[in-house]
């Protein structure tokens, strides 16, 4: 029953080439320190809200229960803007390597 809040097209588009950024940092990071790579991914909220219950420190609960509330006036905000898998499985995607459905348009 929360109001939300519509996001202008061009804000919108600025915002979702971040989740494009934050996966090539992650990629980039991985290749040179797998380790510190791995504590970069804390940008992936689920660690500290599903698997520890939100008993962590408290810059990682408050990052995640501000996600949490994003999400509450935006709709998908965490999907939308910064998850980077979700940014990693869009690439192949936008690359049309695999074209199998030539009737996608009558398919409805």
């Amino acid at each position: 029953g929360l109001r939300q809040v519509t996001v202008r097209h061009g804000v919108n588009q600025r915002l979702s080439t971040l989740k494009y950024v934050i996966f090539l940092v992650l990629f980039g990071f991985s290749l040179y320190d797998l380790a510190l790579a791995e504590r970069l991914a804390e940008v992936e909220p689920f660690k500290t809200a599903i698997i520890l219950r939100f008993l962590r420190d408290w810059p990682f609960v408050l990052f995640a229960v501000a996600l949490v509330a994003a999400g509450l006036f935006i709709e998908r905000f965490f999907c939308r803007y910064l998850c980077p898998l979700g940014a990693a499985l869009a690439i192949p995607a936008r690359l049309r390597i695999f074209d199998w459905l030539r009737r996608y348009r009558d398919c409805g």
